[in-house]
């Protein structure tokens, strides 16, 4: 994204901040494979509900449009400002992958501005990882070992996929959750 920085003698400057990589997942997976996470406290000294399952809690059961936007294209016809999509942003171009989609085939082998991806979904925390594939097609994926097109192993890690028995590494690249108006917002052309 880009961020408005205040230089002490330049005023307002303009910098763009690098994506990075971030993991939405469950707890018990999160602490199982880091043992030695810390939490911060949720009490924030702001009104938030974050003892319900999630911040957005009253927002995806409310029955109702928060944030109602006219940006739903034909693919989104009828659905509302509560479905979710992952977002991918890479070389100025982006791609919506419905969450549905992503959660029923667990691995998703796609191609976004001529760069080759694969997208992992654990079903079990509802993680989604993406990362770059190279000449790889994947296809089984059972807790963070994923299977290559040759039968090869490979481990699902934070930053990479690593082959097993090899050097050889496949970097992870970033991407989001968003709501689907929130994503057709900001990119129209997805």
């Amino acid at each position: 994204g880009t961020a408005l920085t205040h230089g002490a003698d330049k005023g307002e400057s303009i910098s763009q901040l690098e994506q990075i990589p971030v993991t939405q997942t469950t707890w018990a997976e999160w602490k199982s494979r880091f043992p030695n996470t810390l939490v911060l406290d949720r009490n924030t000294g702001y009104k938030r509900p974050y003892e319900d399952p999630s911040p957005y809690f009253m927002h995806f059961t409310s029955g109702k449009d928060w944030f109602p936007v006219d940006v739903i294209q034909e693919t989104q016809e009828g659905q509302n400002d509560r479905a979710m999509i992952y977002g991918i942003l890479l070389n100025n171009k982006a791609k919506a992958f419905p969450m549905a989609e992503l959660s029923e085939k667990k691995v998703v082998n796609d191609t976004l501005n001529g760069v080759n991806l694969v997208l992992i979904t654990d079903k079990e925390s509802g993680s989604i990882r993406v990362y770059l594939r190279d000449q790889y097609l994947f296809s089984t994926y059972k807790k963070f070992e994923i299977k290559d097109q040759e039968g090869h192993s490979w481990h699902v890690a934070e930053n990479e996929l690593q082959k097993e028995g090899t050097d050889e590494h496949l970097r992870r690249i970033p991407g989001q959750r968003a709501f689907l108006t929130t994503w057709f917002t900001w990119y129209p052309e997805s």
